[in-house]
């Protein structure tokens, strides 16, 4: 199996570092790639091929991934709100069952891991830009809000329990795997 990992936003956060924390400074940028290079290293580990790409071209990431020929495509994130919220949604093309049943194996793993507030797997329809990763790349995709990161405890987690993210998503991936027939 071959996995994509896409850390949102811009390389070293120009031009675009996402959400930043108002207290902690920390930045959506730094937060999922330290999340996505942890995921890679446990992935490898399980002996699942990754290649990990963070990049601001929307067209770029899909382009690599189709020339890649990933199976599978990972587009970390965090939301940002009022301060208040908290916690992981996983997002995943409404026509894709496969990528339905790989946000669901993912979402449990986080919520479960991390004790986040669940804001469930949820679908996305065709032509919501922001999300066109879901449905222009070939591989089965989902994007994960891993959490908040302008609340502070949500951010506490990011900057904290980065290894712990990176294991539940594997841990998904791999429940997921284990769905698929087995390959001749």
């Amino acid at each position: 199996m071959k996995v994509f990992i896409n850390p949102g936003r811009s390389p070293q956060g120009n031009p675009d570092p996402g959400a930043i924390n108002p207290n902690s400074k920390l930045r959506e940028c730094d937060a999922v790639l330290s999340i996505g290079t942890l995921l890679a290293h446990h992935l490898n580990a399980a002996g699942i091929e990754t290649q990990i790409l963070q990049d601001s071209s929307v067209d770029k990431l899909i382009d690599e991934s189709n020339w890649w020929a990933a199976d599978l495509f990972i587009s970390l994130h965090c939301n940002s709100f009022n301060t208040k919220a908290r916690g992981t949604t996983t997002w995943f093309y409404e026509k894709s069952t496969n990528a339905q049943k790989l946000a669901g194996f993912v979402q449990k793993q986080i919520v479960s891991a991390l004790n986040m507030t669940d804001r469930g797997a949820k679908s996305i329809k065709r032509g919501a830009k922001e999300y066109q990763v879901l449905f222009d790349t070939a591989a089965v995709a989902i994007w994960i809000d891993l959490a908040y990161i302008d609340n502070d405890l949500d951010a506490g987690l990011l900057a904290n329990s980065a290894d712990q993210f990176a294991r539940a998503i594997a841990r998904g991936i791999t429940d997921y795997q284990a769905t698929l027939p087995p390959v001749a």
